[in-house]
């Protein structure tokens, strides 16, 4: 037990060499129309690229879009929604415009907890339209990419269209790793040592881009109160907790193992929740085996310990819904599934970071680790507490970060553009203004003037 203890320890110290970076990937053709955007090398910035930005980018606001997302009827239901945009009122905090069409990602935004976490400025308001956001505002672009149904193509188009007209772009959803960053964006979920920091670098800090952008808890976990609700680990019904669907091999072989005598007639099952549903929905549906959120919630915070097998991408939203709830999350590092994903290192954020999490070397060594961790109350406890103060500071962090950077370009933007024209009888005034006196030369005069830097309110 103690080795497991050992075994466990020193992992963590194991894997802290930083992610080969010099990998940089071909960008496609035409990338010199966007090379004004921050990121882009600036030995490509062409005058031509310049006008291309200015002279044409509000004309782009316009445009319809087709995005191949999910079913925008299928909203998570946020718990207490109301009382986020009531918070965020009383504190007068700026509204930052976030565009996400797709309703299942960006729930780090969709719930405020990003504004909860940062530093109180801002709160994060989702719009479905692209073209809603006004002029004067923050704006952000979450851009889905679900394999299943959207083209890669497609997901390039809109990161070349909203270069102009978004201070921030976030590729979300590409649990794959299958969005290389051939155009700008500057935040992307799931990590991949191919496609993160393999872009260009920003102007602020000198950051590689595009940056990992963790998951967070999803939508419909509501944010647990850390003074109220997260009680002592020796105080908690369960030693440990599996709740999901058998989407992946870790989780079918721990399906597998939970039904054996093995298990059912050991020590520890009776002081476990295992719950494990025969397929998976996107919504949650207590007639096919799905507990409700509510008491998923109340799992974690019963539990010591949080199961985080891999899904379809290592990343979970369960190992950032059980630090929420003060339970440690346990992973794997050394599995095959791991080992060969397509998001390759995809626990490096974590382990760069040096989150105290138990990083097994595969679910074989699960039970010999938790009949360890069932007689050492003391190392559970103060690994508890080592998990939840990580947690709020790294998440703080991302937060703080994401707000300097979006502060960064949104200056930009208010500095080299002037606010989108009025129209007139219905057309965009830059159109017809530049009809009727001369066409482009006049539409270039309209941008010399490109005033000061702007500010916030």
């Amino acid at each position: 037990h103690g080795q497991a203890h050992g075994r466990a320890e020193a992992v963590i110290d194991a894997y802290d060499a930083p992610v080969d970076q010099n990998d940089r990937l071909e960008r496609r053709a035409g990338a010199s129309a966007r090379a004004e955007d921050d990121g882009e090398d600036s030995s490509i910035h062409t005058e031509n690229s310049k006008q291309s930005a200015l002279g044409h980018g509000e004309e782009e606001e316009e445009m319809d879009e087709e995005e191949l997302t999910a079913d925008e009827a299928d909203e998570p239901q946020l718990p207490n929604e109301a009382a986020f945009e009531a918070a965020a009122q009383a504190r007068n905090a700026i509204q930052v415009c976030t565009v996400s069409r797709n309703p299942r990602q960006g729930s780090i935004f969709r719930t405020n907890l990003l504004a909860e976490l940062g530093s109180g400025k801002y709160s994060y308001s989702i719009r479905k339209q692209h073209g809603s956001c006004p002029w004067k505002a923050p704006r952000v672009r979450l851009i889905p990419y679900v394999k299943c149904c959207t083209q890669l193509a497609e997901v390039n188009r809109l990161v070349a269209a909203s270069q102009a007209q978004y201070d921030v772009i976030v590729i979300t959803g590409d649990e794959f790793c299958a969005v290389k960053s051939s155009g700008i964006f500057h935040y992307r979920q799931y990590h991949g040592s191919d496609v993160i920091g393999t872009g260009g670098v920003s102007r602020l800090e000198g950051r590689r881009l595009p940056v990992f952008f963790p998951l967070g808890p999803r939508a419909e976990f509501e944010r647990v109160n850390q003074a109220t609700e997260v009680v002592l680990a020796v105080d908690r019904r369960f030693l440990l907790n599996f709740v999901g669907s058998p989407t992946s091999i870790p989780r079918r072989q721990l399906r597998t193992y939970f039904a054996s005598p093995q298990w059912t007639q050991g020590p520890l099952a009776p002081r476990s929740f295992v719950h494990v549903t025969d397929g998976w929905t996107q919504q949650v549906d207590t007639s096919k085996g799905y507990i409700t959120p509510d008491k998923y919630r109340k799992v974690l915070l019963e539990s010591q310990f949080t199961l985080c097998p891999i899904g379809h991408n290592p990343e979970a939203y369960r190992i950032y819904e059980a630090c929420e709830a003060g339970s440690i999350p346990v992973l794997t590092l050394k599995e095959p599934t791991y080992l060969e994903h397509k998001c390759k290192d995809a626990y490096k954020p974590f382990l760069d970071a040096r989150a105290p999490f138990v990083f097994l070397d595969s679910w074989g060594d699960l039970e010999e680790f938790m009949l360890m961790a069932a007689s050492n109350a003391t190392w559970v406890a103060e690994r508890q507490v080592r998990v939840t103060e990580w947690y709020a500071r790294y998440m703080s962090q991302v937060a703080e970060e994401f707000e300097r950077f979006l502060e960064f370009r949104f200056e930009q933007r208010m500095s080299r553009r002037v606010p989108k024209p009025a129209r007139i009888n219905g057309t965009p005034a830059a159109r017809t203004l530049g009809k009727r006196t001369g066409g482009p030369a006049a539409r270039a005069g309209q941008y010399a003037n490109r005033g000061g830097r702007a500010g916030w309110r």
